[in-house]
């Protein structure tokens, strides 16, 4: 019996000390994978008037179906009417080369893009990118033709990384994991002790 009760408090130290280097292992990835999703190329714009083209660099870190968006949200909480983007803006992605990898025009009345308080999200295209390196790309984008109903409003072309998981769902998972993890440790305790326990109690019985 008390072979058995140190066997079961090996397992349960194996357990324990597996769950650790899980939840460990486990927070790196999403922590890393939450930094890459992050890393975004941002060029802002301002949808109600024509200023030109605007334009950021963008350092890819990984190879993948990036997603252009559009983001915008408001400067202030007074009260409008919401209304749907009726303008025009162009955009453009050149690769570390100069070569241009996309170019799109986008006519607001197809894009139902509107001017909502709170953050609106409008998904525009892909920009397939290949091997990455330490050269920058290019975005560049440009408004044609402004609309009015958009003077208190900030906009944001976002050319947004492949996620390689869900961030949200590998942390709840996690959780679940290093639970169950931690609970088969605590038996694996309690049987080592029950075992130890009745070891002891059968040596006190007299023969």
């Amino acid at each position: 019996m008390r072979r058995i009760s140190l066997t079961l408090l090996i397992l349960a130290l194996v357990v324990f000390a597996f769950g650790v280097i899980r939840w460990v292992t486990l927070g790196n990835r999403i922590a890393e994978e939450r930094r890459e999703q992050a890393s975004t190329g941002r060029v802002v714009l301002n949808l109600s008037r024509q200023e030109g083209w605007q334009a950021a660099d963008y350092i890819p870190r990984r190879a993948g179906l990036y997603s252009l968006v559009l983001e915008t949200q408001g400067r202030s909480w007074k009260p409008h009417p919401t209304a749907t983007f009726t303008g025009f803006f162009e955009i453009e992605v050149l690769d570390s080369f100069g070569n241009l990898a996309k170019r799109l025009r986008i006519d607001g009345r197809s894009l139902h893009h509107t001017n909502e308080d709170h953050i609106h999200w409008s998904g525009l295209d892909t920009v397939p990118i290949g091997p990455t390196g330490p050269d920058a790309w290019k975005i560049r984008a440009l408004v044609s033709r402004g609309d009015d109903n958009f003077k208190e409003m900030t906009s944001t072309v976002l050319l947004q990384p492949p996620a390689h998981f869900d961030v949200g769902w590998a942390g709840f998972s996690r959780g679940i994991e290093v639970a169950l993890t931690a609970g088969l440790g605590f038996i694996l305790l309690a049987a080592s002790g029950a075992s130890l326990y009745f070891a002891r109690r059968n040596v006190r019985q007299p023969i």
